[in-house]
């Protein structure tokens, strides 16, 4: 297995035409911990350019926490820690404007952290 960690800016990636020639393309993507903090707008474009860098055949998980985490109220007052929590469907409407995406949305055991689970058809 060969991995390549991306650590780039969301600012660079949006602002690149052609993202595949300059990153290339990826069976699998995985993202934790971005979208959390991203805008539905800017969100939506984020997903949008990760979509056009998976090979076709690929899958991409990407994670955001739930909008009923339990330790939400926790997390903003006693550590400052403010997200930007999605329901299942808004998670989902990130990838309106791809309609070969196929996408689901899986949870961890506590319900908190969400996963889309998106696969690119091989045709």
């Amino acid at each position: 297995i060969e991995v390549e960690l991306l650590n780039e800016s969301v600012r660079t990636m949006l602002a690149t035409p052609k993202l595949d020639k300059m990153w290339g393309q990826f069976d699998y993507i995985y993202s934790m911990g971005l979208f959390d903090y991203l805008t539905p707008p800017v969100a939506r474009a984020v997903i949008e350019k990760l979509y056009q860098i998976l090979k076709k055949g690929g899958a991409m998980v990407v994670g955001n926490f739930h909008i009923s985490n339990a330790s939400r109220y926790y997390m903003e007052y006693w550590l400052d820690w403010v997200l930007y929590y999605r329901t299942e469907q808004e998670f989902i409407d990130l990838l309106k404007n791809v309609p070969t995406a196929e996408s689901r949305v899986l949870f961890e055991d506590t319900g908190s952290q969400m996963f889309l689970h998106v696969d690119k058809a091989e045709a």
